[in-house]
Protein backbone atom coordinates (compact mmCIF):
# COMPACT_ATOMS: atom_id res chain seq x y z
CA UNK A 1 0.00 0.00 0.00
CA UNK A 2 1.41 3.35 -1.05
CA UNK A 3 0.78 6.01 1.61
CA UNK A 4 -0.70 9.37 0.63
CA UNK A 5 -0.14 11.37 3.86
CA UNK A 6 2.72 11.82 6.29
CA UNK A 7 2.64 12.81 9.95
CA UNK A 8 4.82 15.85 10.69
CA UNK A 9 5.89 16.75 14.23
CA UNK A 10 6.40 20.49 14.79
CA UNK A 11 8.12 22.14 17.75
CA UNK A 12 6.26 25.07 19.30
CA UNK A 13 7.79 27.98 21.25
CA UNK A 14 11.26 27.55 19.70
CA UNK A 15 11.47 31.28 19.06
CA UNK A 16 10.55 32.24 22.63
CA UNK A 17 13.48 32.68 25.00
CA UNK A 18 12.76 30.63 28.11
CA UNK A 19 9.64 29.15 26.49
CA UNK A 20 8.83 25.51 27.07
CA UNK A 21 9.18 23.65 23.79
CA UNK A 22 6.30 21.31 23.06
CA UNK A 23 5.37 19.43 19.89
CA UNK A 24 2.21 19.18 17.83
CA UNK A 25 1.53 16.80 14.94
CA UNK A 26 -0.10 17.61 11.62
CA UNK A 27 -0.77 15.44 8.57
CA UNK A 28 0.33 16.60 5.13
CA UNK A 29 -0.19 15.03 1.71
CA UNK A 30 2.95 13.55 0.14
CA UNK A 31 2.35 15.62 -3.00
CA UNK A 32 2.25 18.98 -1.17
CA UNK A 33 4.11 21.88 -2.78
CA UNK A 34 7.13 23.35 -1.01
CA UNK A 35 5.48 26.76 -0.72
CA UNK A 36 2.33 25.29 0.86
CA UNK A 37 4.31 23.04 3.21
CA UNK A 38 6.68 25.81 4.30
CA UNK A 39 3.88 28.33 4.90
CA UNK A 40 1.77 25.82 6.88
CA UNK A 41 4.72 24.78 9.04
CA UNK A 42 5.91 28.34 9.67
CA UNK A 43 2.37 29.48 10.54
CA UNK A 44 1.91 26.62 13.01
CA UNK A 45 5.36 27.24 14.55
CA UNK A 46 4.75 31.03 14.62
CA UNK A 47 7.87 31.73 12.53
CA UNK A 48 8.46 34.48 9.97
CA UNK A 49 8.58 32.96 6.47
CA UNK A 50 11.48 35.22 5.47
CA UNK A 51 13.72 34.23 8.39
CA UNK A 52 12.77 30.61 9.01
CA UNK A 53 15.42 27.92 8.60
CA UNK A 54 14.08 24.42 8.97
CA UNK A 55 15.60 20.99 9.16
CA UNK A 56 14.21 17.49 9.66
CA UNK A 57 14.98 14.07 11.07
CA UNK A 58 13.37 10.64 11.03
CA UNK A 59 13.52 7.97 13.72
CA UNK A 60 16.44 6.24 12.03
CA UNK A 61 18.68 9.34 12.02
CA UNK A 62 21.27 9.44 14.77
CA UNK A 63 20.40 11.74 17.66
CA UNK A 64 23.69 13.66 17.58
CA UNK A 65 23.67 14.20 13.82
CA UNK A 66 22.56 17.60 12.57
CA UNK A 67 19.10 17.74 11.00
CA UNK A 68 18.88 17.52 7.20
CA UNK A 69 18.21 20.90 5.58
CA UNK A 70 14.70 21.66 4.41
CA UNK A 71 15.06 24.87 2.44
CA UNK A 72 13.80 24.16 -1.08
CA UNK A 73 11.45 22.00 -3.15
CA UNK A 74 14.12 19.38 -3.91
CA UNK A 75 14.97 18.87 -0.23
CA UNK A 76 11.27 18.59 0.65
CA UNK A 77 10.75 16.07 -2.15
CA UNK A 78 13.67 13.97 -0.82
CA UNK A 79 12.28 14.16 2.74
CA UNK A 80 8.79 13.10 1.65
CA UNK A 81 10.15 10.33 -0.59
CA UNK A 82 12.21 8.99 2.30
CA UNK A 83 9.14 9.13 4.56
CA UNK A 84 7.07 7.27 1.99
CA UNK A 85 9.67 4.49 1.75
CA UNK A 86 9.92 4.25 5.55
CA UNK A 87 6.12 3.95 5.82
CA UNK A 88 6.02 1.21 3.19
CA UNK A 89 8.56 -0.83 5.20
CA UNK A 90 7.17 -0.06 8.67
CA UNK A 91 5.32 -2.87 10.37
CA UNK A 92 4.08 -1.17 13.52
CA UNK A 93 6.10 2.02 13.97
CA UNK A 94 4.42 5.28 13.04
CA UNK A 95 6.73 7.20 10.70
CA UNK A 96 6.99 10.86 11.70
CA UNK A 97 8.87 13.67 9.95
CA UNK A 98 10.31 15.65 12.86
CA UNK A 99 10.87 19.32 12.01
CA UNK A 100 13.60 21.34 13.70
CA UNK A 101 13.94 25.12 13.92
CA UNK A 102 17.58 25.67 12.89
CA UNK A 103 17.59 29.32 13.97
CA UNK A 104 16.71 28.50 17.57
CA UNK A 105 19.62 27.60 19.83
CA UNK A 106 17.51 25.22 21.93
CA UNK A 107 15.97 22.79 19.45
Amino acid sequence: VVPSNLTVSLPLNTGVVGGRVSRVQIRVPLDISFEDFFSRVCAKMDLDLADAELGYKYHNDRVRDAPHLLSDAQQLHEALERGSLLMQRARSRQVVLEIHNLVSSFN
